[in-house]
């Protein structure tokens, strides 16, 4: 059940103005360029003193995988990295939407951010876009050198979907011996299917704003409701995953009001407990994407520094 905090007085006001955009599996591509639509007829300008390229990398099957880079253009020497997953629930999200995060990130840490196109489900199902997330990876790693890049100082993350194919990525790197990040930021990350089986969540679309069990419940349909035991393949899942040991630091950031926080405060206790340096962060009053809906809320702010923060830290040591 949710925690009794109300509302953060900045963030019910902008709530209330919210126009909700249909969302069925069906729908999947109308809303997706309606919101895009809605995004660019919004979308600030391009910010001055970054600059931005698009790479286009190999995936195994032979199709291509979009990165887009942002660095600060009076960036001199070699930068950290970080590489970035939007958010969309996995079905939805793209990485235009998250061009002023990326931005901001760049300037503010200040480091190399890489976004990820990676795959979409229903079209693309488990574990499609995990795959995209550890190319990446690798990709960024091995030319770190011809991208003015540090390959020890590489931290990996995302909000919402994208953080929760952030904690994925960790595994399945660990697992496969990849390359170790520096750090995982975990923005309001998605993490455990069964949230979406929970009975004391079905109640309806307003008992958590702007991601509600019935969005919850159809995205992880559209991700995994093809695979018959989704315990089989733990990566879909981290809260789930049996052994936790090993794994960057991690920073998960979650309001008391988002339809994730209990799951996301299990995965940093289970972090905690396999001895994975953690900082947990809750933000009572908040509900999902506050930052983005409500960016000047006093709690946006303290949200976006804090994380920005660690990051900082993590890859400027």
């Amino acid at each position: 059940m949710l925690p009794l905090s109300p509302i953060d007085p900045q963030l019910a006001e902008a709530l209330a103005l919210v126009e909700p955009l249909p969302f069925t599996l069906e729908g999947l591509p109308a809303r997706r360029a309606e919101q895009l639509r809605r995004y660019l007829a919004e979308a600030p300008l391009p910010r001055p003193g970054m600059q931005t390229e698009e790479r286009r990398i190999p995936r195994t099957d032979g199709s291509e995988l979009l990165l887009k880079l942002y660095r600060p253009a009076d960036g001199t020497g070699v930068l950290p990295a970080l590489l970035w997953f939007h958010g969309g629930g996995y079905v939805g999200g793209t990485v235009a939407l998250d061009d002023a995060l990326c931005e901001e990130l760049a300037r503010d840490v200040p480091c190399v951010v890489v976004s990820a196109e990676y795959r979409l489900a229903p079209e693309h199902p488990y574990p499609a876009g995990l795959e995209d997330a550890f190319t990446a990876l690798c990709w960024v790693a091995a030319q770190a050198g011809t991208l003015g890049i540090d390959p020890e100082r590489i931290a990996i993350g995302g909000a919402s979907a994208g953080a929760g194919l952030t904690a994925s990525l960790a595994l399945l790197n660990r697992d496969r011996g990849g390359p170790q990040p520096r750090l995982q930021l975990l923005i309001y990350p998605m993490l455990d299917r069964d949230t979406s089986r929970d009975p004391a969540l079905v109640s309806g679309t307003g008992e958590h704003p702007l991601w509600s069990h019935h969005q919850n419940r159809l995205a992880w349909q559209a991700y995994i409701g093809h695979i018959a035991d989704p315990a089989q393949v733990p990566y879909t899942s981290p809260v789930h995953f049996p052994d936790l040991t090993a794994l960057p630091p991690a920073w998960v950031g979650v309001g008391d009001l988002d339809l994730f926080y209990n799951e996301d405060r299990r995965y940093a206790e289970r972090l905690a407990q396999a001895g994975v340096p953690i900082l947990f962060r809750r933000f009572p009053g908040a509900y999902h994407g506050f930052d983005r809906l409500v960016p000047e809320a006093a709690l946006s702010r303290q949200f976006r520094s804090d994380y920005t923060g660690t990051l900082r830290a993590a890859l400027h040591p």
